[in-house]
């Protein structure tokens, strides 16, 4: 994997309840006026983004960022706060702090449907969208499994132990590297001052409310994302199905890219997975 060491920064977020510190990690400093912003999956952080960003820092101006309640951002005081307005809200303010024109967004599940629900916006800054296994049309049964497994909230009693618990819930994640579980779960979890380590992110995010709980369709969204889009889809996954790609297709064209032995959702550093999104993003920008 190599040494990694991206800038740690902070901005400010606002809550109905206050502000609250983001934060984002930053890979190099504006090459021009454009920034590639990376988000994670619900109960996931900017580190998942270590191996594809060093590998894109090089030419782009690259930026990820712990979602609120996740990581080394703040934590809110209640579950109902973690919703997707306020991760719209969170993302603007980076989108503001960078200063740019444009941005090329990389979202993982729930990164996804944030990144697809700026670009929908009138006037949005997003110029090219990689959603990385995100579905149209999510079904409650893959919301209750989700739910189900990010409420267990278990400690360790070292990383060893955590990074046996990862490698098991995370195995739809793919082949990874014994460096790279290790990464994972070194940036996954947190140690207590009873030199214990416990998961890095609220519990309260795995609280969804039953309303939460019903099928969700993205459809009328992604009719208004007009910009390119990247689809990456694990053909393992049980979120995005053959079949939901096809209804996708349906709506609107877009370049697509599918890994074989892969799940929900692949994690972006694997090689040929770097690749795909290298590859897509080195070429020629054309509305």
């Amino acid at each position: 994997m190599g040494k990694i060491n991206p800038n740690s920064e902070y901005l400010l977020g606002l809550s109905q309840t206050g502000f609250h510190k983001l934060h984002y990690i930053e890979w190099s400093k504006p090459k021009n006026d454009t920034a590639v912003i990376c988000v994670h999956g619900l109960a996931r952080n900017c580190r998942d983004f270590d191996v594809l960003a060093q590998a894109l820092s090089p030419s782009h101006s690259v930026y990820a960022i712990d979602m609120v309640g996740r990581g080394l951002s703040d934590r809110l005081p209640a579950a109902s706060m973690y919703n997707f307005a306020q991760y719209l809200s969170d993302c603007n303010a980076l989108i503001a702090r960078l200063n740019v024109k444009y941005v090329d967004w990389i979202g993982t599940s729930m990164g996804g449907v944030v990144g697809m629900m700026l670009a929908a916006q009138k006037n949005t800054p997003i110029r090219r969208l990689i959603l990385n296994d995100v579905p149209i049309i999510i079904k409650s049964e893959n919301i209750q499994r989700i739910r189900e497994y990010i409420s267990i909230h278990p400690t360790f009693r070292d990383l060893k132990q955590a990074e046996k618990y990862y490698r098991q819930i995370l195995s739809t994640f793919g082949k990874l590297s014994d460096e790279q579980w290790e990464h994972v779960t070194k940036h996954s979890v947190k140690k207590r001052d009873n030199g214990k380590y416990e998961l890095h992110y609220d519990p309260l995010v795995a609280k969804l409310k039953e309303t939460d709980m019903v099928d969700t369709n993205l459809s009328k969204i992604w009719e208004m994302v007009k910009c390119p889009v990247l689809l990456l889809h694990g053909l393992d996954s049980d979120l995005l199905t053959t079949d939901y790609v096809n209804k996708m297709r349906e709506i609107r064209d877009f370049d697509y890219v599918a890994f074989s032995d892969v799940g929900h959702a692949p994690m972006l550093m694997a090689d040929d997975q770097v690749a795909a999104v290298a590859d897509w993003l080195d070429k020629p920008f054309s509305k």
